[in-house]
């Protein structure tokens, strides 16, 4: 039927087939699916990469912590980076790429005269060969420690890292960190 509408010519016929063409509701909801649907997606993948990134920095922190009571308590010999970095990747899960992208930083502070170093923890820098120099001093009975970590993670959805408004390097990857400080025991 409207195929003959479409031949006949008359302008009157044409004005009316227009006419009802645009009134027509039958594609209505599709048009608020194509809307609303990207916007709710890019709302539930946000909210699964937080939770993520939230797990994560727990588990960096409970490595981080674990290893540290091992380290007072002076189990871990030789305190090398490798064998601090071992020893964290092990008591963390959901820490993907944890040896190669961690970077850990020890240093003795002053009782008496703290100071924090200033600015952020050193991280790796992915897009190099080579390791930042890291203080890694493991300090004797009774010395203030500070213990800084840095591990670069990739989002899990590549633009949920822009939706969060976290700050990516060069390989796409962001930095978490976590920080201690502790007493080393009398042995």
């Amino acid at each position: 039927m409207s195929a003959r509408i479409l031949t006949c010519g008359k302008p009157a016929t044409r004005r009316h087939f227009l006419r009802r063409f645009f009134r027509r509701e039958t594609g209505s909801a599709t048009i608020e699916f194509a809307i609303f649907v990207p916007v709710v997606m890019m709302i539930l993948f946000a909210g699964i990469e937080a939770g993520i990134i939230t797990a994560r920095q727990a588990m960096l922190e409970r490595g981080m912590e674990s290893t540290m009571r091992a380290l007072r308590l002076g189990r871990i010999q030789p305190v090398t980076l490798d064998s601090l970095r071992e020893n964290v990747c092990n008591n963390s899960v959901m820490l993907t790429n944890c040896r190669e992208n961690l970077l850990i930083e020890l240093r003795r502070l002053d009782p008496n005269n703290v100071a924090l170093p200033a600015g952020n923890a050193p991280c790796v820098n992915r897009s190099e060969e080579t390791v930042p120099a890291v203080s890694l001093t493991p300090g004797v009975e009774h010395d203030l420690m500070l213990v800084r970590l840095c591990l670069i993670v990739d989002p899990l959805f590549p633009t949920s890292g822009h939706g969060l408004g976290l700050p990516l390097d060069e390989s796409g990857g962001f930095r978490m960190t976590a920080a201690s400080v502790y007493v080393n025991e009398p042995r």
